[in-house]
């Protein structure tokens, strides 16, 4: 694979424009991506694989030591990663099964959710609705009998 073809993907995947001189998490971390992919199809120099973005090779250096502990951080990049490497290695239809499973929702306010890109419903699901939902499970149901000396009536 080439470094345009890996570039065209990562840049479909993420909707983003990688030459962008940008250092919000938007444009960064798929950027890092990039450099990783790159490093790992292609036996293109650092050099190389920087340039061919517009940016300088301690980038590509940087992505080496950053990218496990983004994964960590956030989740569904590493889930957007293996779906990009499924693709470049043409294993992708079993992957997208998994990852991709299109939810039912029951209330209008969570049908907004159709409205968001993967990502951000993967990060979601990860950072806000997992704890949300086993904080749901931990609670124990208490029948109050008693108030501060007043017996209630059934």
């Amino acid at each position: 694979m080439t470094l345009n073809e890996i570039q065209k993907l990562v840049e479909n995947h993420f909707k983003v424009n990688l030459r962008n001189k940008n250092r919000h998490k938007k444009h960064t971390i798929p950027k890092v991506i990039y450099y990783d992919l790159c490093e790992r199809f292609t036996n293109k120099t650092i050099q190389h694989i920087s340039n061919n973005i517009g940016f300088d090779h301690d980038m590509v250096v940087y992505s080496r030591k950053a990218i496990k502990p983004l994964f960590k951080e956030y989740p569904a990049y590493e889930l957007s990663y293996k779906l990009l490497v499924s693709k470049i290695t043409g294993k992708e239809q079993y992957i997208e099964k998994i990852i991709y499973k299109q939810p039912t929702f029951k209330t209008d306010e969570l049908r907004q959710l159709n409205e968001l890109d993967d990502y951000d419903i993967l990060d979601f699901n990860n950072t806000r609705l997992k704890p949300y939902l086993s904080m749901l499970k931990s609670r124990r149901v208490h029948n109050i009998t008693e108030v501060r000396g007043a017996l209630l009536r059934n």
